[in-house]
């Protein structure tokens, strides 16, 4: 199957593979993690690097998260290759009960394979407090 060539459907197709990939993190749901990550994939957070199999291998469930938004998402689409680059917005209960409300920065890179988009890479950190 050729790659889609329609920018604002592949935003769509990759915002909603987002929300897969969060619940999959939140839920450390191995399979569809092993879905969504090519064999090749490498992910980068606070500095560290991490390879597919390593990054199922110590996922661990999160109850802590209770939502999570995505912003400011805009996708790059050059031929079977998507960058989408965005903040995810979460709301995380505290050991005291305390919601916090961190942001992260994230680029996101994906590769046309199988008939479908899997991610290849990522790199996320934290947006310091503006003041806001």
């Amino acid at each position: 199957t050729p790659p889609p060539t329609d920018e604002a459907e592949v935003l769509s197709d990759l915002t909603d593979l987002e929300h897969e990939w969060t619940v999959a993190n939140i839920n450390a749901d191995k399979k569809k993690l092993d879905r969504i990550l090519a064999d090749d994939y490498v992910g980068t957070s606070e500095g560290k690097s991490q390879g597919k199999a390593e990054y199922i291998k110590t996922i661990k469930r999160d109850t802590t998260i209770q939502k999570w938004v995505f912003e400011d998402l805009k996708v790059n689409l050059k031929s079977d290759r998507a960058t989408l680059t965005g903040t995810i917005r979460l709301d995380v209960k505290d050991q005291q009960g305390q919601v916090q409300s961190p942001v992260f920065r994230f680029t996101d890179k994906f590769v046309w394979r199988d008939g479908r988009w899997q991610a290849t890479g990522s790199e996320v950190e934290p947006v310091k407090d503006s003041g806001q």
